[in-house]
């Protein structure tokens, strides 16, 4: 009978081990993966958060800065930010935060708890950021950081070494960054970052409600004033006049005005040295630094006003001698007799004035004539007379003008022109004039040359021929008695007909003719200002007085003048600026609210939570976020296998995260719960090969130490030698392959993570040895008393008994061996 026990305790050895190795490993698995404190152990131990600053975050600055990703060189802040990121999240205040997540989500996870509440205090972390904004901003070396290595570099990048003006002007890179640094000194910029920061940290802790920031500018405006006029000295815009850029505009801008008055041509090597006489840098200087300081202290707040003033006078002044130069290099003089003078006959003369014999004079020939009775240096001293009047009219040492250009003596040389002209046209038309038959000079004698075109020319005849064309046969008749006969001057026969003659008989006086074309002509050309203001009219006579007004008294620009040439919403932004300017940079909460938008507003009220009463994220969070979200499971639950928590596996309807989330951490609740169960399991089946392998106590002590030491030692050589021969090597090759390929910090991401990863894989691996390690040790120990048992028991005998502790029991014969356990 006993044989059929023992076979029976062996079957039972045999299922005993595999169970009593899950059940092992359950207990471990429920002490370290299961546990809190077993994450929170292996997260100091890998000391994550020191790692992060100490190599993972310099190693990813690192990275950005080679891949030039950034405008500037962020190595020169890396360290600062290290330090100072350091100071606002230190790695131990991270630990603990992340301590407290896992103490608190790991046992709502496998059911110990129902609820749990995650707290993140980050008052303290604000506070010290402000502490460590005002100590960095506001620090000289940040500020020397940020415009020596950071905006002098960008400028030089983006812009070279100077900053490219149009016209061919510039200014150096690092002018602007000094000019920059004595607008916003170091003290200044202190002060201001330490304001903004004394003002949002306690509105962000929930100190004050409310929050008001002032910057004020116009002390900075007043400083930013004589460095925009050094900087516009050094780039060099009041010698632009002489710039050849300014040349080439000029050329561009006379080809798209067109065609310019009179005929005048003009090109920008005559207007540029006219232009930087009336116009020299130092006069430009001038007016354009009293035009700052003019709209600085307007802008400022110091003035309700501005008035800017530009003197035009002694500019006028100094444009005559250059518009006369000018007037002489384009050859005005002859464009302006080409257009004003010969106007002027055209007006007084028609197209063309007929005299006797057919002779006429047309506009161009009278033109002509006045050219010569006109000669340039005339017309030039008189216009260059005209200037040197309009000039003290111009700038009001005259109140009137009258220009005089005296044309009587011009005219007669004109006449005196005209004259020979008419001659000489006369005398080519008698000069092509035929010679008339004597019959043809008989009937142009009788008919007369009443200033008619004759026919033809008598040449001369004698008596005889006079007389037998007239039949008369009488001996003795004289030319006298001719004459008298014909009534006409017998010599216009007898003698050939000269012009002189011609002119004589027929009447002609050629100068008086001509004078009569040209008397028409005035004798002199005035022009007042009163006839310039009646050309204009009474509303360009307004403008002429306000052009006389700017030239005599300066040109007056006030915020008056500015206003009217501002629409509204110009005006309105004026306006703003001018508030900026004289109250400064004022910014509230309220300010802030307005800005946003109702969305905006609750992300600003949850930050204003988050930041004041810290980040809390409990379980009914996690409960909403996972109802928001469901997926198909192949081998879900249905609806009633969900109440029975019966699985049916091949399930697919889709079922949502949270139920899946409840189910399981019923599930593992479950288990906890009735883990012991899980534990009595091999206990029972222990006892049970213990009272059926052996008779005694001592004998199933052993029976039951030997299955006990075999699942044990089994679990400790494969969780110990076994798991370092081949699954350690295993899961090594396969972090190595992970990492294989990556670089960066990719690669030492995944390089910590694979440390982290192994260390947490070895101590649960070793903690499951050492478990096994105990039981090992427990059952040798039980088969140890359950071998020794009789001396062990010998010398508690003797004691109860009262014997000496020398005499010993003498040890069972072989008839007493196995059979009696």
């Amino acid at each position: 009978m006993i044989w059929v026990r023992r076979f029976l305790a062996v079957i039972l050895i045999v299922l005993v081990i595999p169970i009593f190795l899950a059940t092992l490993l359950v207990w471990h698995v429920n002490g370290t993966v299961l546990s809190a404190d077993f994450y929170v152990k292996e997260l100091r131990k890998a000391d994550i958060f020191s790692f992060l600053y100490d190599e993972a975050v310099p190693a990813a600055l690192e990275e950005v800065k080679k891949s030039q990703t950034l405008p500037v060189d962020i190595s020169v802040f890396q360290a600062t930010a290290l330090t100072s990121v350091k100071e606002v999240l230190p790695p131990e205040w991270l630990e603990e935060q992340a301590e407290n997540t896992i103490e608190q989500v790991v046992p709502y996870l496998v059911g110990d708890t129902d609820s749990f509440a995650i707290t993140v205090s980050v008052k303290e972390r604000i506070e010290s950021l402000g502490e460590v904004l005002k100590r960095e901003l506001g620090g000289g070396d940040t500020y020397n950081l940020l415009f020596d290595e950071v905006m002098t570099p960008m400028l030089k990048e983006e812009l070279g070494d100077v900053v490219k003006l149009p016209m061919g002007l510039s200014v150096a890179s690092q002018d602007i960054v000094a000019s920059v640094k004595k607008v916003v000194p170091p003290e200044w910029a202190k002060a201001r970052v330490e304001h903004v920061v004394d003002q949002a940290v306690p509105y962000l802790t929930g100190k004050s409600e409310h929050f008001a920031i002032k910057m004020p500018v116009a002390d900075r405006l007043e400083a930013l004033s004589p460095e925009v006029k050094a900087l516009l000295a050094k780039s060099g815009v009041y010698t632009i006049l002489s710039r050849p850029e300014f040349s080439t505009e000029v050329d561009k801008a006379l080809k798209d005005f067109g065609a310019l008055p009179f005929g005048v041509k003009l090109t920008a090597g005559q207007i540029v040295p006219a232009a930087q006489t009336v116009a020299p840098p130092e006069w430009l200087q001038a007016r354009t630094e009293s035009i700052l300081d003019a709209m600085v202290p307007y802008v400022a707040g110091r003035k309700q006003g501005f008035e800017v003033v530009i003197p035009l006078k002694d500019r006028v002044q100094a444009a005559g001698p250059a518009v006369k130069k000018l007037l002489r290099d384009v050859d005005a003089y002859n464009l302006l007799f080409d257009q004003v003078v010969a106007t002027l006959v055209k007006g007084s003369v028609g197209d063309k004035v007929e005299l006797p014999f057919g002779i006429a004079i047309t506009q161009g020939e009278v033109v002509s004539a006045m050219r010569d009775a006109l000669p340039p240096a005339f017309v030039q001293e008189q216009a260059e007379k005209m200037i040197d009047t309009l000039v003290p009219y111009l700038t009001g040492e005259a109140q009137t003008f009258k220009i005089v250009v005296p044309l009587a003596e011009r005219k007669e040389a004109a006449v005196r022109a005209a004259e020979a002209l008419v001659d000489r046209k006369l005398q080519e038309r008698f000069n092509g004039l035929p010679g008339c038959t004597l019959r043809q000079a008989l009937d142009l004698v009788q008919r007369g040359l009443g200033g008619a075109v004759p026919s033809c020319k008598p040449v001369g005849y004698s008596l005889d021929e006079i007389k037998r064309e007239l039949g008369i046969q009488v001996p003795g008749v004289t030319a006298e008695d001719l004459g008298k006969l014909l009534n006409v001057d017998i010599t216009l026969l007898t003698e050939p007909l000269t012009l002189d003659k011609l002119k004589k008989v027929a009447g002609f006086d050629v100068a008086a003719q001509v004078r009569q074309v040209v008397a028409s002509i005035p004798d002199e050309f005035s022009y007042t200002d009163a006839k310039l203001r009646e050309t204009l009219g009474a509303d360009h006579e307004a403008t002429l007085d306000k052009v006389l007004a700017w030239i005599r008294d300066g040109y007056k620009y006030t915020d008056a003048d500015l206003r009217k040439t501002l629409n509204a919403e110009q005006e309105k932004i004026l306006d703003q600026a001018l508030k900026l300017g004289r109250e400064g940079l004022n910014y509230t909460d309220a300010d802030l609210r307005k800005a946003l938008g109702p969305a905006e507003q609750e992300i600003l009220d949850q930050v204003l939570k988050v930041t004041r009463e810290g980040f809390t994220f409990t379980d009914a969070d996690l409960r909403k976020l996972l109802s928001d979200q469901g997926f198909a499971s192949a081998g879900g639950l249905s609806k009633e296998s969900q109440s029975t928590g019966i699985i049916l596996v091949g399930y697919t309807e889709q079922q949502p995260a949270l139920d899946q989330f409840d189910q399981a951490r019923r599930y593992m609740e479950l288990a906890r719960r009735l883990s012991f169960l899980l534990y009595l399991v091999p206990l029972l089946l222990l006892a049970a090969i213990g009272f059926l392998g052996g008779r005694r106590w001592r004998s199933r002590l052993a029976w039951a130490a030997v299955p006990l030491l075999l699942a044990a030692g089994i679990a400790y050589v494969a969780s110990g030698p076994v798991y370092r021969a081949v699954a350690e090597p295993i899961v090594n090759r396969g972090f190595a392959d992970a990492a294989r390929g990556q670089t960066g910090v990719a690669q030492l991401m995944i390089q910590q993570g694979t440390s982290v990863a192994q260390t947490v894989i070895n101590d649960f691996v070793s903690g499951l040895a050492t478990r096994a390690m105990l039981l090992l040790i427990l059952a040798l120990v039980a088969l140890g008393v359950a071998i020794f048992w009789p001396l062990l028991r010998k010398p508690f005998a003797q004691v109860r008994r009262g014997e000496p502790k020398g005499r010993t029991e003498e040890m069972p014969g072989p008839s007493q061996g196995p059979s009696s356990m």
